[in-house]
């Protein structure tokens, strides 16, 4: 019997947390506020300077032979190791 009252009161629980919406996701932020960035912004293509002469040399980039059939920037899908749903 008190583990039944236990079940009971554990469900009506979990019932009523499933019913209250969580009012910090709702309301917008505040009139006015603006976000401010953590760090200035780069054009495309830029990287922060990471790949330049100042890194190690296993860490910069170089060109690879790859054979393939396929144009560069092709993607491939193997689509046998997916499974189905």
């Amino acid at each position: 019997m008190r583990l039944r009252g236990a079940l009971i009161w554990s469900g009506l629980a979990v019932f009523c947390a499933l019913l209250v919406e969580a009012s910090a996701q709702t309301f917008p932020p505040l009139p006015g506020f603006q976000y401010q960035p953590t760090v200035p912004d780069v054009d495309p293509g830029i990287d922060h300077g990471n790949s330049g002469a100042t890194l190690p040399e296993e860490f910069q980039k170089r060109m690879v032979f790859y054979r393939s059939q396929q144009l560069p920037g092709t993607v491939m899908i193997y689509t046998g190791s997916v499974s189905s749903i």
